[in-house]
């Protein structure tokens, strides 16, 4: 069974679940997911998933609702079938990302503790997804001009369009293939039991409650909801300061004496640097930490 990456394993922690540059897909099993609104009827969505490197599309699925326990349910449905893969990269709605800490969701909480990789593209730059938003263009022409009379007839549209998307139409970005020709499904199946995030030895350790925060001392550090039950490491990285990570992912720096949680970004999103932990960060082209007001301790 595969296990999710500890901090210890990984040599570039994963920083703040943060907007990802464009990457040219690889051997990799790679999905790229995204929800449309307007192409089903009764007010519903598309969501379409599709592997990066064939441009094998193996999800393309109507929803009344991107709720996320019913978009949980499709992925379980995909994993199982197709395995699972490194990374899933999707835009920044929900139930994919939040405006929390690391952006991370209930659903990305998910994919971390399978050992998957949340990548989200930039806000504003949909061709970070572009070879995936092309095939949404086409998919919109092809299936709902007309549209079907109901949710389960604009199925049947999808449907035969993702057979012949996959097995018929040939692509000129992979050399005139097909996708089927090129795609392999994961070697990493999808677990019986989700396991618990492991951490090194030197790293406290500690749960979140149920309001989303951890008791640090004499203290309450606000956290994240979507962590809620789960378990997150804390490394002392200088006197007092405290890298916060949930697995792999660096979600923040806690600094003990001004009692401030700064969230991680990307070096290239130019959030300001406060106080001792802000200024650690100084210089690095790594790491970035905005300062979280609403995430302060309480005594």
């Amino acid at each position: 069974m595969r296990r999710p990456i500890s901090p210890a394993q990984s040599e570039n922690p994963l920083q703040g679940h943060r907007g990802l540059e464009a990457q040219k897909g690889d051997r990799t099993s790679h999905f790229c997911v995204l929800d449309e609104g307007g192409m089903v009827v009764e007010r519903g969505k598309v969501q379409t998933t599709r592997e990066g490197y064939s441009r094998y599309l193996v999800g393309c699925k109507g929803l009344l609702s991107t709720k996320t326990d019913g978009v949980k349910k499709g992925f379980e449905r995909l994993f199982r079938e197709y395995g699972l893969p490194r990374a899933i990269r999707s835009d920044n709605g929900v139930p994919f990302a939040s405006t929390g800490l690391g952006r991370l969701s209930r659903l990305s909480v998910w994919w971390i503790k399978l050992g998957i990789r949340p990548e989200l593209t930039q806000p504003a730059h949909p061709e970070q997804n572009g070879s995936h938003e092309r095939m949404h263009r086409t998919l919109k022409r092809a299936t709902t001009r007309p549209a079907g009379r109901d949710l389960r007839g604009q199925q049947r549209r999808f449907d035969a369009f993702r057979l012949e998307f996959n097995t018929e139409r040939p692509h000129e970005s992979i050399g005139m293939k097909r996708p089927a020709d090129l795609y392999r499904p994961s070697p990493c199946a999808f677990p019986s039991v989700v396991p618990r995030m492991e951490y090194p030895g030197h790293f406290e350790v500690r749960r979140v409650s149920r309001n989303g925060g951890i008791r640090w001392k004499k203290g309450w550090l606000n956290v994240s909801h979507p962590l809620i039950d789960e378990y997150v490491g804390l490394e002392e990285v200088d006197d007092g300061i405290w890298n916060l990570h949930f697995g792999p992912l660096l979600l923040g720096r806690f600094d003990e004496r001004d009692e401030k949680l700064y969230a991680a970004f990307y070096a290239h999103r130019p959030w300001h640097r406060g106080g001792r932990a802000g200024r650690a960060a100084e210089g690095s082209t790594q790491e970035d930490f905005r300062d979280l007001h609403s995430a302060t301790t309480t005594r």
